[in-house]
């Protein structure tokens, strides 16, 4: 069962540019580190 979630997991994400631009403004201070 881990091993199909993790196939799916592996799919990219729909639309991942706008979510991350998104979250980026929301959590600007949360992201600064991980982003850099």
């Amino acid at each position: 069962a881990t091993m199909e979630i993790l196939e799916k997991w592996t799919q990219p994400i729909h639309n991942w540019g706008a979510t991350l631009a998104e979250l980026s403004i929301v959590f600007e201070d949360q992201l600064k580190d991980e982003l850099a």
